[in-house]
């Protein structure tokens, strides 16, 4: 997926942008808000996706070589210098801690197959098109990735190094969730591929392993009359990939 981005205030100004709109740990709805919640102008969705194990924010679980924690879920006009592509739309964030557990260097893009797009949250594709609750795992739209500490893209999860992510997708600029369904999928070990071509990687299953229901924090909630982090809402946009 392809966001735009504004006039961008450099690096350190995003960072500190993003730290400031991502804010501290979020947390996970149950009880009454959750059975309100069933009901939603995007249509009908389980609250736990079937036989997934629990998902609560603040609480690591293992897939594949990473240890992921969701800290929270957010609703935001900006993020930084990065906006929706249609002005009219907004951005879902999931911010989460990711920790390679393995020996070696691993490729970032397997969290947007570890993460995919929530549920329930009004999520759009990159034509603008909404993308249904049931819609299978495999299928959701990709999100973009960002390393907050640096407020850059994010491609390598380093061994032993925890990051702390933001994992962006466009969301309907009508969309006004209360909470939102967070599924985690697995990764399967592969020793030996097809005909011994590639072998030892981390093969997606597009399996719901985990999954729970988040708040997810509006805009404004950070503060900066909606726009998350405060970024210069400057004229025009560059069109540069995410």
């Amino acid at each position: 997926m392809k966001h735009a981005r504004n006039a961008a205030p450099g690096l350190s100004g995003v960072a500190r942008n993003l730290f400031a709109s991502l804010g501290t740990t979020g947390k996970v709805v149950t009880g009454a808000v959750a059975a309100v919640l069933a009901a939603t102008p995007f249509g009908a969705w389980n609250a736990v996706a079937d036989d997934a194990v629990p998902l609560s924010a603040g609480t690591p679980v293992e897939v594949g070589p990473y240890e992921v924690l969701i800290e929270k879920v957010v609703s935001t006009r900006t993020l930084g210098d990065v906006r929706p592509l249609d002005p009219a739309d907004k951005l879902l964030v999931v911010v989460a801690e990711v920790t390679n557990t393995s020996d070696l260097p691993a490729h970032a893009y397997q969290l947007a197959d570890i993460v995919p797009a929530p549920v329930g949250a009004g999520v759009v594709d990159r034509e603008g098109r909404p993308v249904a609750d049931d819609v299978a795992t495999g299928d959701r739209p990709l999100p973009d990735r960002y390393n907050i500490a640096d407020a850059g893209d994010l491609d390598v999860v380093n061994p032993g190094v925890t990051y702390r992510v933001a994992l962006v997708w466009n969301q309907d600029g009508d969309a006004a969730p209360a909470t939102a369904r967070v599924d985690l999928a697995g990764l399967d070990w592969i020793d030996e591929g097809f005909a011994g071509l590639d072998d030892e990687y981390w093969l997606p299953t597009d399996e719901i392993t985990h999954s729970g229901r988040f708040d997810v924090e509006p805009p404004g909630s950070a503060g900066d009359d909606g726009e998350a982090g405060g970024a210069d809402g400057g004229s025009g946009s560059t069109g540069t990939d995410a």
